[in-house]
């Protein structure tokens, strides 16, 4: 075998590692989002715990997928003229995933109960968020696909992004305006607020998948 098609098919072989990394990333995700589902409808209760127990699972297997790209790309020092490009964008990948766990495990940790009447609003950030990640896969997969439409792709991951910041802020000043104890507004108040965070993860990686597809080009 030549040394350059040596190199080249170790190359392929980290590129699906990466994509591996990101169906387990999307994965994750879909648990998220089914997790969110089943609380809006149902609730505390055994179904949700299992969501969280499976967004726990499934965020593992991508930080291992992740660290065995790493290992890859360093170790047989392949790809370097991207290495560190493509290194930084499945870290900032990585925190949205990071942040799915922490959003359920809040929930289930302070025994979370939104008002009814709030469910809407919930459903409408959730929605958002998971619009905004999916978007976020899409521009991933063509930038290692070699695909063009980032740049569109990136412009709907803001549009989603400030529909999200609007939504969040009219979920806050309901909740100020309830009937319910103080401290109990504080707490829903914060877990919007983090929940809003989703999409502002989102927005960093794309900005980040932008300036990855320009530098692809010069």
């Amino acid at each position: 075998m030549k040394l350059f098609d040596f190199f080249l098919r170790k190359q392929r072989l980290i590129e699906k590692d990466v994509f591996d990394y990101l169906s387990q990333w999307k994965k994750c995700l879909e648990d998220f989002k089914t997790g969110m589902e089943v609380y809006l409808n149902e609730g505390l209760g055994e179904r949700f715990d299992y969501y969280v127990r499976q967004v726990s699972k499934t965020e593992d297997r991508a930080d291992e997928l992740r660290r065995k790209v790493e290992w890859e790309m360093y170790s047989k020092a392949l790809i370097p003229e991207s290495r560190g490009d493509i290194l930084g964008f499945l870290e900032t990948m990585d925190k949205i995933p990071n942040k799915a766990e922490s959003l359920l495990n809040q929930i289930k940790l302070q025994r979370l109960e939104f008002p009814k009447e709030l469910n809407p609003n919930l459903r409408r950030i959730v929605t958002l968020s998971c619009e905004a990640i999916q978007l976020v896969y899409e521009a991933a997969t063509n930038l290692m696909s070699r695909r063009g439409g980032i740049h569109k792709l990136a412009d709907e991951i803001g549009v989603k992004e400030t529909q999200c910041d609007h939504a969040e802020q009219d979920t806050i000043e309901r909740i100020f305006t309830m009937d319910i104890d103080k401290a109990e507004k504080i707490l829903l108040k914060e877990f919007i607020i983090e929940l809003g965070n989703l999409t502002d993860r989102a927005e960093d990686v794309s900005d980040r998948l932008t300036l990855l597809s320009v530098k692809r080009r010069v």
